[in-house]
């Protein structure tokens, strides 16, 4: 049984709930995985496709809110938001990496998060298919398997390697000029389709760095919510704080990297531009 604070009214009972649904979550992935049931639904665009596990995982993880806190409000990835006046606001990503899942690559997350008042409380993220869930409650640690977890500062110095991560949306020539700008600099930059997982990695020294341009606050938020309280660093390109909203309309840009790093990669990354 978890321990928490009660620094936010029932902050621990959504805490407990979060952690119960994405492990069923996870469950049915794997189950779909090893199954090969990957039928597309949807295609909204080349890069932003949804399978039938994507619907799956959610209607797991949002059924259970539903029914134990019916106020709470609900960003999903695959579905419209769902506004109830309550006090707190979960984003969930029910399966992050569904074009790696369609292509038979074991790369792909689960991420919720959590907020109350507009700050964020809680996050998690699970990768199904190695059954590590990591997950941070604020001020109160990050747990990897349960276990206490900081990261270590310093990295590779000169021989970076770093992840790049970018919203739907963003033109290939763009694509192309940040990419080129990171890997002057960089011995390997890996773009992935799975932001949840890149942030794991770059929790376990994985990598020294994440880029991300123009993507979706509820993509981006569970990651840098936990990195930030494992004690990485975290800052966006325009300096705004990163909140959700029920319109899903705002795009981050951003890098992570620890302390003893992140002065070096903010000037090496220092040519790429929002537009």
């Amino acid at each position: 049984m978890l321990n928490l604070k009660d620094n936010t009214p029932h902050l621990n009972d959504r805490v407990s709930l979060a952690l119960e649904v994405i492990k069923k979550a996870g469950k049915i992935t794997i189950e779909d995985f090893y199954l090969n049931k990957r039928i597309t639904l949807k295609k909204e665009s080349p890069a932003n496709i949804s399978c039938d596990t994507d619907s799956k995982s959610e209607k797991i993880i949002v059924n259970e809110i539903k029914h134990r806190f019916p106020y709470d409000n609900i960003i999903s990835e695959e579905s419209e938001p769902i506004e109830k006046g309550g006090e707190f606001l979960w984003a969930i990503d029910p399966l992050d990496g569904t074009s790696n899942f369609s292509m038979n690559i074991p790369y792909f997350g689960i991420c919720i998060s959590i907020q109350h008042k507009g700050e964020t409380q809680f996050a998690c993220i699970l990768n199904p298919f190695s059954n590590d869930l990591v997950y941070a409650i604020d001020q109160q640690g990050v747990f990897l398997n349960d276990s206490p977890f900081k990261i270590e500062n310093g990295g590779r110095e000169n021989n970076w390697v770093g992840f790049y991560i970018q919203g739907y949306g963003v033109s290939k020539s763009q694509e192309i000029e940040n990419l080129k700008n990171l890997v002057l600099s960089s011995k390997r930059v890996l773009n992935m389709w799975t932001p949840s997982l890149d942030w794991l990695a770059l929790l376990r020294g994985q990598g020294d760095y994440i880029v991300t341009y123009n993507t979706e606050t509820e993509d981006f938020l569970p990651g840098a919510f936990i990195y930030q309280q494992a004690g990485g660093l975290v800052e966006t390109w325009d300096g705004l704080p990163i909140r959700l909203n029920l319109k899903k309309d705002r795009k981050v840009t951003a890098i992570a990297a620890s302390f003893g790093v992140i002065d070096k990669i903010k000037s090496m990354v220092s040519k790429i531009q929002i537009i």
